[in-house]
């Protein structure tokens, strides 16, 4: 993954997360912002999963980095760590 694409994605959940009280971004929404398509999330379908594993990559990538937390199963619900918000300038 690019430096630039996981900087996005720290952006995305940042971002999406700034309204909940514990920071928490949906899945779904934080793929949106990506320009991907967030209804693959969900989707039983192997073959029609690109944005979706494309999503779950990078979101697992971003735990084993230490820069996101996951709060929900298949990566639906994520927040941005201390790390990772010092990883795009934030803290």
């Amino acid at each position: 993954m690019t430096d630039e694409r996981v900087e996005r994605f720290l952006w995305a959940i940042r971002d999406l997360g700034k309204d909940h009280q514990r920071g928490i971004a949906k899945g779904e929404d934080v793929m949106q912002r990506m320009g991907w398509d967030p209804s693959d999330l969900y989707l039983a379908n192997p073959f029609a999963r690109e944005d979706a594993d494309r999503y779950k990559d990078l979101a697992r990538q971003c735990v084993d980095e230490g820069y996101i937390t996951k709060e929900a199963d298949l990566y639906f619900r994520v927040a941005i760590t201390p790390e990772g918000e010092r990883r795009i300038g934030g803290g």
